[in-house]
């Protein structure tokens, strides 16, 4: 079986885990709150979901400074964040 044919099953499994994850746990963006969905995964949507730091420092990995959101969401906070510290 050819690698690339490998590897596209290999992201559908982790897409399935992901679905039955957000399904199980209802799991929700960080900052907009809204339940993930499939779209959110879906094979045609790239890099929907990323993970942010909250405490903003990125060699903190501990599980309770990692948190899952919207790509569009977490580059919202990030710009609003940006704004904020050029105003002052």
């Amino acid at each position: 079986m050819p690698r690339k044919v490998r590897a596209y099953r290999r992201l559908e499994r982790y897409r399935q885990i992901l679905s039955m994850l957000f399904t199980e746990f209802e799991l929700k963006c960080f900052f907009c709150k809204k339940q993930f969905t499939n779209e959110d995964i879906s094979p045609r949507v790239v890099d929907q979901l990323t993970i942010h730091h909250k405490d903003f420092n990125h060699e903190n990995n501990s599980k309770g400074n990692l948190v899952l959101a919207h790509r569009t969401c977490h580059k919202s906070f990030h710009l609003s964040k940006l704004h904020e510290e050029e105003k002052i």
